[in-house]
């Protein structure tokens, strides 16, 4: 989900929804951050708890289940922080 635009992320959400089972569960990593940027030919939307409860308003069908934040585990990427989310559909 690192990649996909903001203003594209609820409808992505939304499709993923579409196809998960009822109870069924989806993880989601984004950069921890507020920023949309492009590097070369790559988008990166950046993402906190906060700004994904937002987008998650939308789709009323998926709700966070666990967060947590990581350190990137790359080599020397050590002071990167990384958003993760499992994120539940509601059962019909």
């Amino acid at each position: 989900m690192l990649h996909v635009r903001r203003k594209k992320l609820t409808s992505v959400l939304d499709r993923f929804a579409d196809i998960l089972l009822p109870s069924g569960l989806l993880y989601v990593s984004f950069k921890l951050g507020t920023e949309q940027r492009q590097v070369g030919m790559r988008y990166f939307n950046d993402m906190t708890p906060e700004t994904f409860e937002i987008a998650l308003t939308n789709v009323v069908r998926l709700r966070p289940v666990k967060v947590w934040i990581t350190d990137d585990a790359r080599p020397q990427r050590g002071h990167e922080k990384w958003f993760n989310c499992i994120v539940k559909k509601e059962a019909s």
